[in-house]
């Protein structure tokens, strides 16, 4: 007659002590029914998030010639809700976010930055970030990447002075 193979004892599970020896051996978990199917949610249900000011721009790459302290600038931490901020990502890339809150006790200056944002314009990936690590758009870049003008040249005087003889 085919022998048959004895059943293998049931997984050990965690029983505690040290290194999971000693302990009282714990009974397998009760088998229950199987759940009820869920109700269907609707597909176009907001998050309920807080709408963000940008969430056209946020995740979106600065753009290729910016350069920095001239289009945008390290931040000095005077941020609030809904700045539009520049980080860079693990990629190195630099992209737009957005500050959705301070977090953190007040000394630590840090922030937590909308890094993803949900079709419907809510906060769908938030980032913890210092205010040393963010840029902000260089407001004043603008008037500082104009050429400077010169002043405007002076008028000659209407009439020139005598020209004084040599001494003789």
């Amino acid at each position: 007659p085919p022998q048959t193979k004895a059943a293998a004892p049931p997984a050990r599970q965690g029983s505690g002590g040290f290194f999971g020896l000693g302990g009282a051996q714990q009974p397998p978990p009760p088998k229950t029914a199987a759940p009820a199917p869920k109700a269907a949610t609707p597909a176009a249900k907001p998050s309920g998030g807080p709408s963000l000011s940008f969430p056209g721009v946020i995740g979106d790459e600065i753009q290729p010639g910016w350069v920095e302290g001239k289009d945008f600038v390290k931040s000095d931490g005077n941020l609030n809700q809904g700045d539009l901020v520049i980080l860079k990502r693990s990629d190195g890339s630099l992209r737009f976010g957005e500050v959705v809150e301070r977090t953190g006790m007040a000394w630590q200056n840090t922030f937590a930055v909308c890094v993803v944002a949900a079709p419907d314009g809510t906060v769908e990936s938030t980032r913890a970030e210092t205010a040393s690590n963010l840029f902000v758009l260089n407001t004043g870049g603008a008037k500082a990447a104009a050429p400077a003008q010169a002043p405007p040249a002076q008028a000659p005087p209407a009439k020139a002075p005598p020209a004084k003889a040599p001494p003789a």
